[in-house]
């Protein structure tokens, strides 16, 4: 009988060795988010940017010059940096506006052990 209460109790909660492991695995997946956001975070300000392409009289009648500034513009009022904007293409065709913007973004986690997110951006405007 004194058997039984002895393992009873003993059940209760959790060890401090499986609580280390579960601490630690919070830590790791908090660690991987806190380096994701940034990342995604500069990815929607870069939509909002395409989003603000809407609001530019003429966009498909503009030059592929002065798409481009107006885009590094509201890039830098979105506080988006580091964008590889060599990877910015630029299509106008029959009427129709295409801008994409592909890119990878690599993130060092610890010594080569690396996160790649790839992203993939376009833009499409026709002209009535």
């Amino acid at each position: 009988m004194n058997v039984l209460r002895y393992q009873k109790g003993r059940q209760k909660g959790v060890s401090l060795y499986n609580a280390l492991i579960y601490m630690s695995v919070i830590g790791m997946l908090f660690a991987v988010v806190m380096h994701i956001v940034p990342a995604y975070m500069d990815n929607m300000g870069l939509r909002g940017a395409f989003d603000a392409l809407d609001n530019q009289v003429g966009i498909t009648k503009m030059s592929k010059k002065k798409i481009k500034a107006i885009l590094n513009k509201q890039l830098t009022v979105n506080n988006v940096r580091g964008l590889p904007m060599e990877n910015l293409v630029v299509k106008k065709e029959k009427g129709k506006l295409t801008v994409t913007l592909n890119y990878e973004k690599r993130i060092p986690l610890i010594q080569n052990l690396s996160l790649l997110i790839d992203f993939k951006n376009q833009y499409e405007a026709v002209s009535h």
